[in-house]
């Protein structure tokens, strides 16, 4: 139970054991800190070093029922966690919480109350995997969402509770990414970003509400698709193409969606039907906008009808980023 390098730093630890019980409120070294069995925290702990990697090579789970939480001091390196977090039957942690600037790297699913992010939290697993806490946003942070296997589709990573983070990106021009958030998001930019492989499609979907300031669509080799489902949401927030043409936008499902908006500022809740709405025509910088199987809407953005609801449960909106607003932008079927 007593504190370990807390009078004296040590320079490192490693432990080999099978398992590891942690059952101290501090541990600080220098340098490094390994774990390569199993690890169950006996009590919340804060583990410390000095810009060295943290590296727990199985799983990390709580005493059963208690919750325990895990932060991580100030100064403190990467952390990366290759096995389940808080999987083992009752292991569920409490609170994660890294340091100013740390990275933290998940490779399997993780099962906690909340992660407080005061940095970058890496999710780079190569199959489907469930993030059961909220995310919080605590200062300069980024939530990064890159399948490391290359040249396949990506797993979906799901995240079951809020998220609110100052970057989402989902996928980088080398290695795609798929995210699916039930609960809302919340920040400044999402960035979804194709892969470097025709498999490699990064897909982002939201089926919650979603209040950001910009949302920017990369395809590379590789696809960059929005995808935006759930009942009465409402979507704030530019939506943009990175180059001509890029970026494919969704909305689909039987209940109500919302599109809002698309390279505009403005936030306009939903109507009874699927309704893809754009702001006042001075507004629009660059958009085409097509939508599947509902024939051609010539003018739609000429005053005094800025808008036009869809009676499907399905639209494809393809969104390039270069294109001018020389003329009235069209709607044609896809």
């Amino acid at each position: 139970n007593d504190k370990v390098g807390n009078g004296h730093t040590l320079k490192s630890i490693s432990v080999s054991a099978g398992l590891t019980t942690i059952n101290t409120d501090t541990i600080t070294t220098s340098g490094t800190q390994t774990y390569t069995g199993a690890v169950t925290l006996a009590q919340t702990a804060t583990l410390t070093n000095t810009s060295s990697a943290i590296t727990f090579s199985s799983t990390v789970d709580s005493t059963a029922l208690a919750a325990n939480s895990l932060t991580f001091g100030a100064g403190t390196g990467t952390a990366t966690f290759t096995g389940a977090v808080g999987g083992a039957s009752n292991g569920a942690l409490g609170t994660i919480t890294n340091a100013s600037g740390q990275t933290l790297i998940f490779s399997d699913a993780v099962s906690a109350t909340t992660i407080a992010n005061y940095g970058t939290l890496l999710f780079n697993a190569t199959a489907a995997k469930t993030i059961s806490p909220a995310i919080t946003d605590n200062g300069t942070t980024a939530v990064q969402v890159i399948n490391s296997a290359n040249s396949v589709a990506p797993g979906v990573i799901t995240f079951s509770g809020n998220v609110a983070a100052d970057t989402i990106t989902i996928g980088n021009t080398t290695y795609a990414g798929s995210a699916l958030f039930n609960g809302t998001v919340s920040g400044t930019n999402i960035n979804i970003v194709g892969g470097d492989h025709a498999s490699e499609a990064s897909l982002g979907k939201f089926a919650n509400t979603v209040s950001v300031t910009a949302i920017t669509l990369d395809t590379n080799t590789g696809t960059a698709t929005a995808e935006f489902s759930g009942s009465s949401k409402t979507v704030t927030g530019t939506i943009d193409g990175l180059a001509t043409p890029e970026g494919i936008v969704t909305a689909s499902g039987t209940t109500t969606h919302c599109i809002v908006p698309i390279h505009s500022p403005l936030g306009i809740p939903c109507e009874a039907r699927i309704t893809i709405k754009m702001a006042p025509w001075t507004t629009v910088a660059r958009n085409t906008v097509a939508i599947g199987n509902h024939g051609t809407f010539p003018n739609w953005l000429t005053s005094p009808a800025p808008e036009r609801k869809a009676t499907s449960t399905s639209a494809r909106v393809a969104v390039p980023g270069g294109a001018t607003a020389a003329a009235a932008l069209p709607i044609a079927a896809a």
